[in-house]
Protein backbone atom coordinates (compact mmCIF):
# COMPACT_ATOMS: atom_id res chain seq x y z
CA UNK A 1 0.00 0.00 0.00
CA UNK A 2 2.95 2.59 0.25
CA UNK A 3 3.07 1.89 -3.65
CA UNK A 4 2.10 5.35 -5.54
CA UNK A 5 0.56 3.01 -8.16
CA UNK A 6 -2.11 1.44 -5.90
CA UNK A 7 -5.25 1.78 -7.21
CA UNK A 8 -8.42 2.64 -5.93
CA UNK A 9 -9.19 -1.14 -5.74
CA UNK A 10 -6.23 -2.28 -4.02
CA UNK A 11 -6.74 0.09 -1.01
CA UNK A 12 -10.54 -1.30 -1.14
CA UNK A 13 -9.62 -5.04 -1.54
CA UNK A 14 -6.88 -3.81 1.58
CA UNK A 15 -9.92 -2.39 3.87
CA UNK A 16 -11.89 -5.64 3.10
CA UNK A 17 -9.10 -7.78 4.63
CA UNK A 18 -8.64 -5.46 7.75
CA UNK A 19 -12.47 -5.51 8.52
CA UNK A 20 -13.10 -9.01 7.80
CA UNK A 21 -10.17 -10.12 9.91
CA UNK A 22 -8.24 -11.73 6.94
CA UNK A 23 -5.63 -9.19 7.59
CA UNK A 24 -4.57 -9.38 11.22
CA UNK A 25 -2.45 -6.43 11.89
CA UNK A 26 -1.72 -7.38 15.40
CA UNK A 27 0.91 -9.99 14.06
CA UNK A 28 2.89 -6.17 12.58
CA UNK A 29 2.76 -4.98 15.72
CA UNK A 30 6.48 -5.24 17.48
CA UNK A 31 7.03 -2.31 19.65
CA UNK A 32 4.44 0.16 20.95
CA UNK A 33 5.49 3.96 22.44
CA UNK A 34 3.55 7.08 22.40
CA UNK A 35 3.95 9.78 19.19
CA UNK A 36 5.71 11.97 21.46
CA UNK A 37 8.41 9.14 22.27
CA UNK A 38 8.80 8.26 18.79
CA UNK A 39 11.71 10.09 17.85
CA UNK A 40 13.74 8.73 21.00
CA UNK A 41 13.12 5.48 20.72
CA UNK A 42 12.65 4.39 17.10
CA UNK A 43 16.53 4.18 16.36
CA UNK A 44 16.86 1.28 18.86
CA UNK A 45 14.02 -0.64 17.20
CA UNK A 46 16.25 -1.03 14.51
CA UNK A 47 19.22 -2.57 16.45
CA UNK A 48 19.68 -6.36 16.78
CA UNK A 49 20.19 -6.50 20.27
CA UNK A 50 16.66 -4.89 20.72
CA UNK A 51 15.21 -7.68 18.44
CA UNK A 52 17.18 -10.51 20.54
CA UNK A 53 15.79 -8.91 23.99
CA UNK A 54 12.19 -9.34 22.21
CA UNK A 55 13.22 -12.64 21.83
CA UNK A 56 13.85 -13.92 24.90
CA UNK A 57 11.19 -12.06 26.25
CA UNK A 58 9.04 -15.03 23.85
CA UNK A 59 7.72 -12.56 21.49
CA UNK A 60 7.04 -14.83 18.29
CA UNK A 61 6.94 -12.28 15.77
CA UNK A 62 10.57 -10.75 16.41
CA UNK A 63 11.72 -14.62 16.69
CA UNK A 64 10.73 -14.54 13.01
CA UNK A 65 12.61 -11.86 12.21
CA UNK A 66 15.75 -12.59 14.19
CA UNK A 67 15.49 -16.10 12.54
CA UNK A 68 16.99 -14.17 9.35
CA UNK A 69 20.09 -12.54 11.21
CA UNK A 70 23.46 -14.26 10.85
CA UNK A 71 24.64 -16.68 13.43
CA UNK A 72 27.83 -14.24 14.81
CA UNK A 73 25.12 -11.65 14.59
CA UNK A 74 22.83 -12.90 17.49
CA UNK A 75 25.99 -14.07 19.33
CA UNK A 76 26.76 -10.26 19.26
CA UNK A 77 23.66 -9.14 19.79
CA UNK A 78 22.76 -11.14 23.03
CA UNK A 79 26.81 -11.04 23.97
CA UNK A 80 26.85 -7.43 23.01
CA UNK A 81 30.96 -7.90 21.73
CA UNK A 82 30.30 -6.99 18.23
CA UNK A 83 34.68 -7.26 17.82
CA UNK A 84 34.13 -9.86 15.67
CA UNK A 85 31.40 -7.68 13.44
CA UNK A 86 33.37 -4.94 13.48
CA UNK A 87 37.02 -5.80 13.98
CA UNK A 88 37.96 -1.88 13.96
CA UNK A 89 35.39 -1.49 17.31
CA UNK A 90 38.12 -0.39 20.24
CA UNK A 91 37.32 -0.65 23.77
CA UNK A 92 38.13 2.52 24.50
CA UNK A 93 36.69 4.32 21.99
CA UNK A 94 33.29 3.06 21.50
CA UNK A 95 31.37 5.38 23.88
CA UNK A 96 32.23 8.06 26.85
CA UNK A 97 34.82 10.60 26.00
CA UNK A 98 37.47 7.96 24.25
CA UNK A 99 34.68 7.73 21.29
CA UNK A 100 34.78 11.78 20.31
CA UNK A 101 37.10 10.19 16.89
CA UNK A 102 35.79 6.94 16.82
CA UNK A 103 34.59 7.48 13.26
CA UNK A 104 38.24 8.25 12.33
CA UNK A 105 40.01 6.01 14.66
CA UNK A 106 38.00 2.92 13.27
CA UNK A 107 39.10 3.85 9.88
CA UNK A 108 41.88 4.12 10.14
CA UNK A 109 42.15 0.65 11.83
CA UNK A 110 39.91 -0.93 9.10
CA UNK A 111 42.82 0.51 6.61
CA UNK A 112 45.72 -1.36 8.83
CA UNK A 113 47.47 2.25 9.09
CA UNK A 114 46.85 1.94 12.75
CA UNK A 115 46.04 -0.52 15.51
CA UNK A 116 44.95 -1.82 18.72
CA UNK A 117 46.92 -3.29 21.48
CA UNK A 118 46.75 -6.71 22.97
CA UNK A 119 44.03 -5.84 24.83
CA UNK A 120 41.82 -4.36 22.09
CA UNK A 121 41.83 -0.88 22.77
CA UNK A 122 43.19 1.75 21.02
CA UNK A 123 44.74 4.36 23.73
CA UNK A 124 43.32 7.69 22.41
CA UNK A 125 44.81 9.91 25.08
CA UNK A 126 48.55 8.56 24.09
CA UNK A 127 51.36 10.70 22.74
CA UNK A 128 52.48 9.67 19.25
CA UNK A 129 56.33 9.57 18.12
CA UNK A 130 57.40 11.36 14.98
CA UNK A 131 58.46 7.79 13.60
CA UNK A 132 54.81 6.33 14.41
CA UNK A 133 53.60 9.40 12.85
CA UNK A 134 55.58 8.80 9.34
CA UNK A 135 54.81 4.90 9.21
CA UNK A 136 51.08 5.72 9.68
CA UNK A 137 50.80 8.07 6.74
CA UNK A 138 53.84 6.10 4.57
CA UNK A 139 51.37 3.84 4.49
CA UNK A 140 48.23 5.44 4.40
CA UNK A 141 49.54 7.61 1.18
CA UNK A 142 51.87 4.77 0.13
CA UNK A 143 54.80 7.38 0.24
CA UNK A 144 58.60 6.11 0.44
CA UNK A 145 59.72 7.03 4.58
CA UNK A 146 62.81 8.75 3.19
CA UNK A 147 60.39 11.42 2.18
CA UNK A 148 60.26 12.48 5.56
CA UNK A 149 64.32 11.68 6.10
CA UNK A 150 64.51 15.19 7.82
CA UNK A 151 62.39 14.33 11.17
CA UNK A 152 64.16 12.65 13.63
CA UNK A 153 62.16 10.39 16.07
CA UNK A 154 61.26 11.43 19.36
CA UNK A 155 57.63 13.41 20.36
CA UNK A 156 55.43 14.50 17.79
CA UNK A 157 54.15 18.23 18.11
CA UNK A 158 51.57 19.98 16.25
CA UNK A 159 54.26 21.99 14.76
CA UNK A 160 56.11 18.91 13.59
CA UNK A 161 53.01 16.85 12.05
CA UNK A 162 51.86 20.49 10.70
CA UNK A 163 55.30 20.03 8.80
CA UNK A 164 55.14 16.34 7.87
CA UNK A 165 51.61 16.88 6.56
CA UNK A 166 52.76 19.09 4.20
CA UNK A 167 55.42 17.32 2.93
CA UNK A 168 53.03 14.45 2.24
CA UNK A 169 50.85 16.94 0.69
CA UNK A 170 53.48 17.97 -1.80
CA UNK A 171 54.73 14.44 -2.43
CA UNK A 172 51.37 13.13 -3.01
CA UNK A 173 49.73 15.72 -4.61
CA UNK A 174 51.02 17.73 -8.20
CA UNK A 175 47.95 20.53 -8.07
CA UNK A 176 44.94 20.61 -5.58
CA UNK A 177 42.63 17.20 -5.38
CA UNK A 178 39.29 17.70 -6.23
CA UNK A 179 38.24 17.71 -2.69
CA UNK A 180 40.25 20.91 -2.77
CA UNK A 181 38.55 22.38 -5.99
CA UNK A 182 35.17 20.47 -7.35
CA UNK A 183 33.38 19.37 -3.52
CA UNK A 184 34.96 22.91 -1.60
CA UNK A 185 31.93 25.46 -1.29
CA UNK A 186 31.25 28.01 -0.27
CA UNK A 187 30.01 27.69 3.65
CA UNK A 188 26.64 30.03 4.89
CA UNK A 189 28.29 30.45 8.58
CA UNK A 190 24.91 30.77 11.30
CA UNK A 191 25.20 34.93 11.08
CA UNK A 192 24.25 34.84 7.31
CA UNK A 193 21.21 36.15 7.00
CA UNK A 194 20.39 32.84 4.75
CA UNK A 195 21.93 30.33 7.02
CA UNK A 196 19.24 27.86 7.33
CA UNK A 197 20.46 25.31 10.06
CA UNK A 198 17.75 22.17 9.07
CA UNK A 199 19.45 22.08 5.29
CA UNK A 200 21.35 19.24 4.54
CA UNK A 201 25.22 20.42 4.91
CA UNK A 202 26.21 19.71 1.61
CA UNK A 203 23.46 22.24 0.34
CA UNK A 204 24.81 24.61 2.62
CA UNK A 205 27.90 24.37 0.60
CA UNK A 206 31.12 22.28 2.49
CA UNK A 207 33.76 24.47 3.33
CA UNK A 208 37.44 22.73 5.01
CA UNK A 209 39.88 26.02 4.86
CA UNK A 210 40.11 27.38 8.04
CA UNK A 211 37.79 30.03 8.81
CA UNK A 212 40.32 32.27 11.36
CA UNK A 213 43.10 33.36 8.95
CA UNK A 214 46.83 32.81 9.71
CA UNK A 215 47.12 36.24 10.87
CA UNK A 216 44.75 35.91 13.50
CA UNK A 217 46.38 33.15 14.84
CA UNK A 218 47.91 34.01 18.32
CA UNK A 219 51.21 32.24 18.87
CA UNK A 220 52.66 31.32 15.52
CA UNK A 221 55.64 32.98 16.77
CA UNK A 222 56.56 30.06 18.70
CA UNK A 223 56.91 27.95 15.93
CA UNK A 224 60.26 26.31 15.01
CA UNK A 225 61.71 29.29 12.38
CA UNK A 226 63.09 26.11 10.14
CA UNK A 227 59.22 24.04 10.07
CA UNK A 228 57.49 27.87 9.91
CA UNK A 229 56.69 28.25 6.44
CA UNK A 230 55.30 24.57 6.07
CA UNK A 231 53.44 24.61 9.14
CA UNK A 232 51.97 27.48 7.78
CA UNK A 233 51.18 26.38 3.83
CA UNK A 234 49.41 23.35 5.87
CA UNK A 235 47.30 25.23 8.13
CA UNK A 236 46.30 27.60 5.14
CA UNK A 237 45.07 24.39 2.78
CA UNK A 238 43.00 22.50 5.92
CA UNK A 239 45.67 19.96 6.88
CA UNK A 240 46.02 21.14 10.62
CA UNK A 241 43.64 23.63 12.37
CA UNK A 242 43.82 24.99 15.73
CA UNK A 243 41.94 22.60 18.27
CA UNK A 244 42.18 24.43 21.62
CA UNK A 245 38.54 26.21 22.25
CA UNK A 246 36.74 24.56 19.50
CA UNK A 247 33.75 22.48 19.90
CA UNK A 248 31.63 20.06 18.34
CA UNK A 249 27.93 21.07 17.29
CA UNK A 250 29.22 24.67 17.13
CA UNK A 251 30.67 27.57 15.36
CA UNK A 252 33.68 28.33 17.77
CA UNK A 253 36.87 29.01 16.27
CA UNK A 254 40.30 28.57 17.60
CA UNK A 255 42.43 31.52 17.79
CA UNK A 256 46.01 29.10 18.91
CA UNK A 257 47.65 26.61 17.23
CA UNK A 258 49.89 25.19 19.90
CA UNK A 259 52.91 24.36 18.17
CA UNK A 260 54.81 23.13 20.94
CA UNK A 261 51.73 20.30 22.65
CA UNK A 262 52.47 16.79 22.21
CA UNK A 263 50.06 15.16 19.64
CA UNK A 264 48.16 12.12 20.77
CA UNK A 265 47.07 9.25 18.64
CA UNK A 266 43.53 10.46 18.61
CA UNK A 267 44.37 13.64 17.46
CA UNK A 268 47.07 11.78 15.01
CA UNK A 269 44.22 9.61 13.92
CA UNK A 270 42.08 12.73 12.89
CA UNK A 271 44.92 14.19 10.49
CA UNK A 272 45.34 11.30 8.91
CA UNK A 273 41.78 10.41 8.10
CA UNK A 274 41.78 13.92 6.34
CA UNK A 275 44.82 12.98 4.27
CA UNK A 276 42.83 9.67 3.32
CA UNK A 277 39.92 12.04 2.37
CA UNK A 278 41.99 14.19 0.00
CA UNK A 279 42.79 10.84 -2.58
CA UNK A 280 38.96 9.67 -2.43
CA UNK A 281 36.73 10.67 -5.57
CA UNK A 282 34.28 13.34 -4.56
CA UNK A 283 30.45 12.81 -3.92
CA UNK A 284 30.97 9.20 -4.12
CA UNK A 285 30.00 7.10 -1.14
CA UNK A 286 33.56 5.30 0.00
CA UNK A 287 33.31 2.08 2.53
CA UNK A 288 36.68 0.83 1.78
CA UNK A 289 38.33 -0.79 4.22
CA UNK A 290 41.67 -1.81 2.67
CA UNK A 291 44.52 0.34 0.84
CA UNK A 292 45.77 0.38 -3.24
Amino acid sequence: MGSRNATREDFDYVLDALRSGTLDMGSYITHRCGFDQMIGQFDSWLRPTELVKKVKAGDSTAAAIASYLKADVRVAALSGDWSKIFPEMAGDTTTGEGAYYRNQIEKLIQLGVMSKDPLGNFNPDEEMTVGEFIRCISKLMNLEKSTFAGYPDGKLTREIMGAILDDAYHAKFSSKPKYMTDYNGTAVVPDDPNYDPYMDPGSRGAMYYPLVSWQQLMDTAQIAPHLASKVKEAYELGLIRSEKGIARGQMVNGTELEPKVAVTREKAAKALYFMWVLQQAVNVENDVSYLK
